[in-house]
């Protein structure tokens, strides 16, 4: 699947989710919008470095909500890019693994609209966060 394709797909179910999901979807106060960054530096579209976010959006994704305390760290580097995309995906105890899994596309498609091609961005809701940047993350 181009990597194109694949972010609009993402978009396109987190939004749906959000939408018609459970636990009242966007509305519902765990999904109140505390932070939301976006890097300044820009990738181009078929840079290398856009696979090695996919692949790290991807996994924290799918992965971290059934991670032992439901923070998970991650990194890739995609063939031929010069600097591996670094993640890190975080909830509060309390919410379930599918509730989480539900933030976390929530976070994405936040992510995927509202910073396109960035080098890194950042968003966090109430009850789950979600990062990714060209530099290793500290948290």
């Amino acid at each position: 699947m181009k990597l194109s394709t694949w972010f609009a797909s993402v978009t396109i179910i987190a939004v749906l989710c959000s939408i018609y999901g459970g636990a009242g979807g966007i509305s519902h106060p765990r999904y109140i919008l505390d932070l939301h960054i976006c890097s300044d530096e820009v990738f181009a579209s078929g840079d290398p470095y856009g696979g090695s976010v996919y692949h790290v959006l991807d996994d924290l994704v799918d992965v971290t909500p059934s991670k032992p305390g439901k923070v998970y760290k991650n990194e890739y580097r995609y063939v031929g890019s010069v600097s591996s995309a670094y993640g890190y995906a975080s909830s509060a105890d309390e919410l379930s693994c599918s509730d989480y899994h539900f933030c976390l596309l929530a976070s994405l498609a936040n992510l995927l609209g509202g910073c396109p091609m960035r080098q890194g961005a950042q968003i966090a809701f109430a009850d789950c966060k979600l990062r990714y940047e060209p530099r290793q993350i500290d948290a």
